[in-house]
C-alpha cells in the first residue's frame, strides 16, 4: 500500500511538472492568439462560400491584376497537376514530347492569359472558374491551353457535373489541350476520369505560400495571408480547408514539447466514466497518434527520431551501398547534405535535418527530411526498411 501510495505521489508530480512546462510555453499564446484572430471573410461571413474563394483565384491567376504573379501562379497549378497525375497531363497534351519536356523544366512562356468565372455552357451549367492562355515555346510552336476548374467547398458533385463538363470541352474545344482540375478540401473523387484532383491544402502550400516568396507588394500579401488565414476555418463537419506553414510550425512545436501531457490527458479522458462518447472518440485517436516506437535500443522515439534511426541502421546493415541506391530506395525522405542544405536556403521554412546528418562508409553524408513523417509515413518507411519485426509500438 505503502509503494502504492509513492507511485501515485511520483505521478502527480510528474503531471504536475508537465503543466507547469505547459503554463510557461510561450507558444500557448502564440497559438491561443493565432486561432483568436479572424479573417476578413470570417467577420463578413463568407470563409465557407464558394463563390468567394472562386473570385479569389480568379483574381491570383490573372496578370492583368497589379499584383504581379498570375504568371507564375499559373505554372505553379501547371507543375502541381503534373506532379498530382502525369499520366492525365501526357494524355492530354496528346504525348508532345516538347510540350512535355518545357512543362517538366519550366521552360515555357504564357501569352493571352484570359480568366473566367461561373462560365455558361449548354443546359443552364455554369463552370465555376477557367484559366484560358497560350503556351509559346518558339516564334513557330504554340499550344493553346484551357484549364477548367470545378471548386468545391463544403458541397459535393451534383448531377454529373465533371461529365458534362468535360465532354463539353472536348467537343467544343477539341483543337485545345483541355486540362480538368477538381479542387476540393475533401477526398472525393469527381466522377469524371478526366479530371485531376487538387487539394486546398496543396493550393495553399505550393502556390499562395509560394508566392509571399515572390518579389509583391505589402497589399498583395496582405490579401494572400488574410485568404490563407480564411482556409482554417472548419466547416460544420469540423474539417478544414488547409493549414498554413506558420500554424503547421507551431502546432508541431506544441506537439513536441507537450505530447506527454496530451497522452495523460488522452489516457485519463477514455477512462473516466463521465466522459461522453465524442471525447472519448477523440481519445481514442488520440493516442494512435500519439504512438512512440522502440527500436535499435533506443525507447519512446517519436516520428522523426525514428525515420534518423531506421536510416541510420539500414546505412549500417548495407555498407556497400551507393548515395544513389540509398536516395532512390527512400525517394523522398533523404537527400545527401549539400544538396539538403541547398533546399533548405531556397525557403524560410527547413524541411531537412542537417544537424543530425548520417555519414556513409564511403564518405557520403545524408540528411533526414524533417516534416514528412506522418504516421502513413513512418509506416512506408517501415515497410520499406524491412525493419518491421524489430519495431515495437507503444501507447
Amino acid at each position: 500500500m505503502e509503494k502504492e501510495n509513492l507511485d501515485i505521489e511520483k505521478s502527480f508530480t510528474y503531471t504536475k511538472k508537465l503543466l507547469l512546462n505547459w503554463m510557461e510555453d510561450k507558444n500557448i499564446q502564440k497559438i491561443d492568439n493565432f486561432y483568436k484572430v479572424k479573417s476578413y471573410n470570417a467577420i463578413l461571413g463568407v470563409e465557407r462560400t464558394e463563390m468567394c474563394h472562386s473570385n479569389f483565384l480568379a483574381w491570383i491567376f490573372d496578370e492583368k491584376e497589379n499584383h504581379n504573379i498570375g504568371e507564375f501562379s499559373i505554372k505553379k497549378l501547371l507543375s502541381v497537376l503534373l506532379k498530382n497525375n502525369e499520366q492525365k497531363i501526357i494524355k492530354s497534351i496528346n504525348q508532345d514530347e516538347k510540350l512535355y519536356r518545357a512543362l517538366i523544366l519550366n521552360n515555357y512562356l504564357l501569352e493571352n492569359i484570359n480568366i473566367m468565372t461561373e462560365k455558361s455552357i449548354k443546359d443552364k451549367k455554369r463552370i465555376d472558374i477557367v484559366i484560358s492562355f497560350t503556351i509559346k515555346l518558339n516564334q513557330n510552336k504554340k499550344y493553346h491551353i484551357n484549364i477548367i476548374i470545378e471548386n468545391k467547398v463544403d458541397s459535393k458533385e451534383q448531377g454529373e457535373q465533371t461529365i458534362k463538363y468535360s465532354e463539353y470541352y472536348n467537343s467544343v474545344y477539341k483543337d485545345s489541350i483541355n486540362l480538368f482540375v477538381y479542387l476540393s478540401p475533401n477526398s472525393d473523387d469527381p466522377l469524371s476520369q478526366d479530371f485531376i484532383k487538387l487539394s486546398y491544402q496543396q493550393l495553399a502550400s505550393e502556390i499562395l505560400e509560394k508566392a509571399l516568396l515572390e518579389d509583391i507588394t505589402t497589399r498583395t500579401k496582405f490579401v494572400i495571408e488574410e485568404y490563407l488565414l480564411s482556409l482554417r476555418k472548419p466547416s460544420k463537419k469540423g474539417k478544414i480547408m488547409a493549414i498554413g506553414q506558420m500554424e503547421q510550425d507551431l502546432l508541431k512545436d506544441f506537439w513536441e514539447q507537450h505530447s506527454e501531457l496530451i497522452s495523460q490527458i488522452a489516457e485519463a479522458t477514455s477512462q473516466n466514466p463521465n466522459s461522453t462518447d465524442e471525447q472519448k472518440e477523440i481519445a481514442k485517436n488520440l493516442k494512435k497518434i500519439l504512438v512512440k516506437y522502440n527500436f535499435n535500443g533506443k525507447e519512446k522515439l517519436g516520428n522523426n527520431k525514428l525515420a534518423l534511426e531506421i536510416i541510420t541502421r539500414y546505412i549500417e546493415d548495407n555498407k556497400n551501398i551507393t548515395e544513389k541506391e540509398l536516395v532512390e530506395k527512400f525517394k523522398g525522405a533523404i537527400l545527401p547534405l549539400e544538396e539538403a542544405k541547398e533546399k533548405d536556403s531556397q525557403t524560410k521554412y527547413k524541411c531537412w535535418d542537417t544537424k543530425n546528418h548520417i555519414s556513409m562508409s564511403n564518405g557520403s553524408i545524408i540528411a533526414v527530411n524533417s516534416r514528412k513523417w506522418t504516421k502513413d509515413e513512418i509506416n512506408k518507411l517501415i515497410e520499406k526498411s524491412n525493419y518491421k519485426s524489430e519495431i515495437e509500438e507503444i501507447y
